[in-house]
């Protein structure tokens, strides 16, 4: 699989065999692998921020607080088991959530032309706590990518061709049928001329729930 940032590397690979991982095949992957794949796909590895990012913070407390459900490695003495991850509505609902705070952070790169900075401003809590920002920092290779879709310039095939690369750079550059829909839906009527921050974000939505993503394969 090659991605925009960095090559696939051995902690994306523990999710594509159940004797690896310890996670059935077609389980969620869970927050461990889906973090480590968006650092290694999505931001600079050099950054201070890229190790400790974490999608199940940006929802808030109360989505963070609930994110066994999101599926974990629970430690009971010697023994691991993983946790939370066949798929459910309840789990899916907080992975939805996570996911859309991830998506509008990646939004509003849209406003900044040009940045490799990634605001996530958070939500707010229950409890009224204010929200806490998360900040990250883009790979050099896919910032561009996303400027592109930002920006939607050029011709259908232009757009289309936009929408592949960054699909390729996030979930598989290896499902030709799967980033032709993608592609083919996004430079359609509903997205193509659509503000670039609603169309990014409904981007970012989209493939970090595609089950090539999301779930073990």
């Amino acid at each position: 699989m090659a991605v925009a940032g960095c090559q696939k590397g051995a902690d994306e690979s523990l999710g594509t065999s159940e004797s690896a991982a310890g996670i059935p095949v077609g389980d969620i992957r869970g927050t461990e692998l889906v973090n480590k794949s968006l650092q290694r796909r999505l931001f600079d590895p050099q950054a201070p921020t890229t190790q400790s990012f974490a999608i199940e913070k940006l929802a808030g407390r109360d989505v963070e607080q609930l994110r066994a459900f999101l599926g974990q490695w629970v430690t009971a003495g010697t023994q691991s088991k993983f946790q939370g991850g066949e798929p459910n509505p309840f789990g899916l609902v907080l992975w939805h959530q996570a996911i859309a705070a991830f998506a509008r952070g990646m939004g509003g790169v849209c406003d900044t032309p040009g940045t490799l900075d990634v605001t996530f401003p958070g939500v707010s809590t229950a409890d009224a706590s204010p929200p806490v920002a998360t900040t990250a920092k883009l790979h050099r290779n896919v910032a561009p990518k996303i400027a592109k879709v930002c920006t939607f310039q050029g011709d259908d095939a232009a757009k289309k061709e936009a929408a592949r690369a960054l699909f390729h750079a996030v979930v598989d550059d290896e499902l030709p049928d799967e980033d032709a829909a993608f592609a083919d839906f996004f430079a359609g009527p509903e997205y193509a001329q659509a503000p670039g921050k609603k169309r990014v974000e409904a981007m970012f939505v989209a493939m970090l729930l595609h089950p090539h993503f999301l779930l073990t394969r």
